[in-house]
């Protein structure tokens, strides 16, 4: 399986390491995709903005290059620690540029919305707590959230897990023992 791995964190990290690891492992092919690095640390500019609804939408190297990612794989995990709460801001950039019409999602002659992600059959969200925090479980839960809105688009029968890392002492054995794929 080809996953596409976004690591979500401001500076280097290990679980996106031993993520990639962990899936290369069970025989997988992976990809990282470092938001920081593909300049996803900003908001989506004017410009961006204006080719939202337009055919051509995808107008920056870094949209180009991630929505090309996103179309190629059959897999998607997405790794962040969780801040206040919610998920990093670049994390949140980075879907607001690629998840666009034409990318994630397109119209139907009738105006409907129609699923394009149908190459994800697995998307993995796996979310480093804050140190003394405990997962949230509840609808109101922006993981799951994200985690929804990825699956709307995906694959009709596109697997999901939502992994909440609590402890940095063990994350080796917690990464091998909860991601199922």
């Amino acid at each position: 399986m080809q996953i596409l791995l976004i690591d979500g964190f401001h500076h280097t990290n290990e679980i996106p390491t031993l993520v990639k690891c962990e899936l290369q492992n069970r025989g997988h092919e992976v990809t990282i995709l470092n938001l920081i690095d593909e300049g996803f640390e900003t908001f989506m500019s004017d410009q961006e903005r204006l080719a939202y609804h337009e055919p051509a939408n995808l107008i920056t190297e870094a949209q180009i290059r991630s929505a090309e990612l996103v179309r190629n794989s059959d897999g998607l995990f997405i790794c962040y620690p969780m801040r206040n709460g919610v998920f990093p801001p670049h994390v949140k950039s980075w879907f607001e540029r690629i998840f666009i019409p034409g990318v994630s999602f397109v119209f139907s002659k009738k105006g409907r919305v129609k699923r394009a992600l149908k190459n994800l059959k697995q998307i993995t969200i796996i979310s480093l707590l804050e140190p003394g925090g405990s997962p949230n479980k509840s609808r109101t839960d922006p993981n799951r959230s994200l985690l929804r809105a990825i699956r709307m688009n995906s694959h009709i029968f596109c697997k999901t897990d939502l992994l909440y890392l609590e402890s940095r002492n063990s994350l080796q054995t917690e990464i091998a023992s909860t991601i199922n794929i």
